[in-house]
């Protein structure tokens, strides 16, 4: 996670995070991560992105070529949100070999202070699972399996483990507390699906999202708090193979 807290009196915005990464001209790529937003009463901030493309690997300044810019997360209630247009492709344009990804918070009135916080960031590859904290990737990385908890006093999101290539597990509260177990099964062949089975140790709410990068295919699962977490088995799952 990292935070910034923008200066207080005029309007202002400053770079929170930036870092160059290795791109192929002409391939799609996402970006996403999550922030969290807090606002002084009054005072309005907003975090926003920008994708700027080099010719170099390096993303040295005088092999810049254009900026993709200006999609902007607005919600400050101090949770945790997802990044505006996840889904939206950039493709990296003629003779780039470098992309600069920046996360920005700006404050767009005087007084107080805004804070961001910004965590599980990637830029990757359309069709893509990028491995996080937070983001567990199965079966052959084509399925990303995010989560969240919420209890009467808390909520969060989980953190992910991967045992193997179809297999994985959430904790909520604890590296050492395993609270759900989960798979996507490859049943092509013979039964042309992706399954996805899950087993619960807990009985806090829990909202699982299931994607399938290739295809963009969601399937969101739920627990409902004090209910204990039935066992998960959906043959029907993704009718995207291969």
């Amino acid at each position: 996670m990292r935070g910034f807290i923008a200066h207080p009196g005029g309007n202002s915005a400053e770079i929170l995070f930036s870092e160059c990464v290795s791109v192929t001209a002409g391939t799609a790529y996402l970006r996403r991560y999550d922030y969290r937003l807090e606002v002084t009463a009054g005072v309005i901030g907003i975090v926003t992105t920008s994708i700027t493309w080099f010719s170099d690997p390096t993303c040295s300044p005088a092999s810049g070529l254009f900026s993709n810019g200006g999609f902007a997360g607005e919600i400050a209630d101090n949770a945790w949100h997802p990044s505006p247009d996840p889904d939206l492709e950039f493709i990296a344009p003629p003779g780039a070999q470098g992309a600069r990804l920046e996360l920005v918070v700006a404050k767009l009135s005087p007084g107080g202070a805004v804070v961001a916080h910004f965590d599980n960031v990637a830029f990757k590859v359309l069709g893509s699972c990028a491995g996080l904290s937070h983001v567990l990737c199965l079966s052959q990385d084509r399925f990303q399996v995010e989560a969240q908890w919420r209890t009467l006093s808390a909520t969060g999101r989980a953190a992910v483990v991967k045992l193997t290539n179809d297999t994985g597990y959430l904790w909520f509260f604890g590296p050492d507390n395993v609270e759900v177990v989960i798979k996507v099964l490859d049943a092509c062949a013979p039964f042309g699906k992706f399954w996805v089975f899950a087993g619960g140790l807990t009985d806090v709410r829990v909202d699982i999202t299931v994607t399938d990068t290739k295809t963009g295919e969601q399937r969101e699962y739920t627990n409902l708090l004090g209910v204990p977490f039935a066992p998960l088995q959906d043959t029907e799952a993704f009718d995207t193979c291969p």
